[in-house]
């Protein structure tokens, strides 16, 4: 069965990296902010949330600008997968021990995720593969090399803009 993640994550550019990107979502006490991927991908439920988010990572020396986005994935595992035959805007998403990653296509002058067929989602962007082929090679690919479990998620981001 499908697994769904929607809702508000705030992207932080770090200061002195002028491609990086660093997703947050939802947080425990009173860091109202986690790490998208060690959060195990709970973005913010409420746009109210995120903006908390953001108030409190604005707040921190090393980041230079906190920006709000929308995200919507559909997340696919095992058989599950050949049901995206025909979408387009796909991601893979590798679960490697305790670290996820979101690899989506390779864009030019941004940094790969060499040896895998791609990039990290919010290196490139945050833009997904086209299409099917693409993003189940990528997947094939992570699965031979790595010997992780992978899955596809088709794949919606939005920066949110300031209200």
């Amino acid at each position: 069965m499908s697994q769904q993640v929607v809702g508000f994550l705030c992207v932080v550019a770090p200061k002195g990296n002028t491609k990086m990107r660093i997703m947050f979502g939802q947080g425990e006490g009173e860091r109202q902010y986690g790490n998208f991927y060690g959060n195990g991908l709970k973005p913010y439920q409420t746009i109210e949330e995120a903006k908390i988010g953001q108030k409190q990572l604005s707040a921190r020396p090393d980041f230079k600008s906190v920006v709000l986005a929308k995200i919507s994935m559909e997340i696919f595992r095992g058989t599950e997968i050949e049901t995206l035959h025909k979408k387009k805007n796909l991601a893979v998403l590798i679960f490697a021990s305790v670290r996820i990653r979101i690899i989506g296509r390779w864009i030019k002058n941004t940094p790969s995720a060499y040896p895998l067929y791609g990039a990290d989602i919010e290196n490139n962007g945050f833009r997904p593969y086209r299409s099917f082929q693409e993003a189940f090679f990528s997947a094939s690919e992570a699965q031979r090399q790595a010997g992780c479990s992978v899955a596809l998620a088709t794949f919606k981001f939005v920066r949110v803009p300031d209200i």
